[in-house]
């Protein structure tokens, strides 16, 4: 076990550490005015007021159509309670309070960690505490996308605590990892990351136990292998505090189905591989240089625990997205280690002192507040309370059929119509439209099987699409002009155009700003009178309908 911190080692001066902390809260809590899509957010929302309402967890859907009563392991449970506390609270203000509050927690947390773990090989403290932040600022970016009120707040949150806790407790002789506990109880209700925490402290008994073992035969390593077996002892609790929710043993089966699902793993976005052809792409690619470059030329002792588990998390944030996040918060204090050591191998390293630190933390700031001020002027959320723009602002809520429903509701659609949506609006429906259950949202894993494959293959435009609406029996569709399925149902004769938000239609790609839903209804003499009416209240289809005239070549 590494030993504590010499006393007479050089440490930053407070102003150093206080003005970095502050640079570090300022820019994670800016870097939340970031639009991006969040279905999931609002089915969420909805879950969340039914268990205040019953005071007990769902165990079946309720929410579509198709798949009524199907089991549903609803491990996030107790986090769509606390994001329908604060909606109630405070409507989408209190959300993004919510949200920028773990947020600032976690990303602050994690710097004063990486900085703490880069003092460990610091020659002076100001420089540790400079390179910490220049390797922090790397995982915050590469984190940014998924700065969104969801349940994977609150396992970024516990996550940081967990790693402050046993690399503090690694150099430290009284190791105090037993409080990890009762915080895995809390966890396993919040989210099903808790099993990554689980994951993590497993690395880390294996890897502890493993450099002990090979260094047996120099030194007494009685205390190495003490650590080792607590943190074997103290994982092994948290997987079975894994099992202290509604769910039980289920929420294992529903990860394992989740993850083994190839059509789901294909629809939902956040399970693709990262595009390096992209702006996120490009800041991973940095991330991973600096982690390869630091390890490398650190001229510390590379830990079996610390290369581990940066190589796996690399692994699983080059296979999925949504691990970026992951990598980061793990992975950071251990690289800052290693970067700090690497950098002071540089002949003028030891002249940077506070000046270099300060400037740096108003740069970062700057940009930060640069960036937040730009997305605000481009929003296309004009009217509200400032907080409430930038809360409607950061979930994208433009980008939501919210005028559609309203409609919906205003022509007395009759509840019990068989609604066919697309896959990213089905989460905003089931709250907006609480009496029409949907076809489709978010919650992959209540539709595997033939459902999700059927999602799947209207989002190819199949020439037969028909039959697999005819098979479900659908008498309405809710999509939107981006989606490239409105093309089949704009050229067909049998489904009758009731509503748009806008008669523009060229638009293929929806970057940021207004949705421009759309709603169809089977052109059958039951629905006759009903086409007519929406389509006399809707003044956006007369002009669509004189340029897009349906075919009966358009399919079977």
């Amino acid at each position: 076990m590494t030993t504590a911190i010499d006393q007479n080692e050089p440490r930053p001066s407070k102003a150093t550490g206080i003005v970095l902390t502050v640079a570090a809260l300022i820019v994670a809590v800016m870097l939340t005015v970031n639009p991006a899509p969040n279905n999931d957010l609002f089915w969420q929302l909805r879950a969340g007021a039914d268990i205040l309402r019953t005071h007990q967890a769902p165990h079946a859907d309720t929410f579509s159509w198709t798949r009524t009563g199907t089991q549903w392991v609803a491990h996030e449970w107790l986090s769509f309670a606390i994001f329908a506390l604060a909606y109630k609270a405070a409507g989408f203000s209190g959300l993004y309070v919510l949200m920028a509050v773990c947020i600032g927690a976690t990303f602050t947390g994690l710097f004063r960690i990486a900085a703490s773990n880069a003092r460990v090989a610091a020659d002076r403290g100001e420089v540790a505490s400079t390179v910490a932040f220049l390797v922090w600022l790397a995982g915050v970016m590469i984190s940014r996308p998924y700065f969104q009120p969801r349940p994977q707040l609150f396992t970024y949150l516990f996550l940081v605590v967990t790693m402050s806790t046993v690399l503090s407790a690694r150099r430290m002789s009284t190791p105090r990892l037993w409080m990890l506990i009762p915080l895995f109880v809390l966890w396993a209700n919040l989210h099903a990351g808790v099993l990554i925490g689980v994951g993590v402290l497993a690395v880390f008994a294996i890897g502890e136990g493993v450099d002990a073992y090979v260094e047996r035969s120099r030194r007494d390593v009685a205390g190495e292998m003490a650590f080792a077996r607590h943190l074997g002892m103290v994982a092994a609790g948290g997987l079975l505090s894994t099992l202290a929710t509604p769910y039980s043993y289920h929420i294992y089966q529903n990860f394992a189905a989740t993850v083994s699902n190839a059509t789901a793993m294909n629809t939902v976005g956040e399970w693709a591989s990262p595009d390096f052809h992209s702006p996120f792409g490009h800041v991973i690619e940095v991330y991973l240089g600096l982690a390869m470059a630091s390890l490398f030329f650190s001229q510390r002792k590379r830990r079996t625990a610390d290369v581990a588990l940066v190589l796996i998390l690399l692994y699983e944030t080059l296979g999925a997205n949504r691990n970026a996040p992951l990598l980061a918060i793990v992975c950071t204090p251990l690289i800052a280690e290693h970067a700090m050591s690497a950098f002071g191998r540089v002949k003028w390293a030891s002249m940077i002192g506070p000046g270099v630190a300060y400037v740096l933390a108003v740069a970062t700031v700057n940009g930060a507040l640069m960036s937040a001020v730009s997305t605000m002027r481009e929003s296309a959320v004009k009217d509200g309370a400032p907080l409430e723009r930038v809360a409607l602002t950061s979930i994208d809520y433009a980008g939501y059929p919210a005028k559609a429903c309203e409609f919906v509701e205003r022509e007395q659609v009759p509840a019990g119509i068989r609604m066919y949506n697309i896959y990213g609006q089905g989460g905003f429906l089931i709250w907006k439209l609480p009496d029409h259950p949907v076809f489709i949202d978010g919650r992959a894993d209540i539709y595997f099987g033939k459902h999700l494959d059927d999602v799947s293959r209207m989002r190819s435009m199949p020439y037969d699409w028909r039959s697999t609406l005819n098979k479900w029996h659908v008498d309405m569709i809710v999509s939107e002009a981006s989606d490239p399925q409105a093309k089949l149902f704009l050229g067909a004769p049998d489904w009758a155009l009731v509503y748009a938000d806008s008669p523009i239609l060229s638009d293929t790609f929806r970057p940021e700003g207004p949705v421009n839903s759309l709603i169809f209804i089977r052109n059958i003499p039951e629905y006759t009178k009903l086409i007519g009416k929406c389509r006399s209240d809707c003044p956006a289809v007369a002009k669509i309908a004189g340029r897009y005239r349906p075919s009966s070549g358009s399919g079977p």
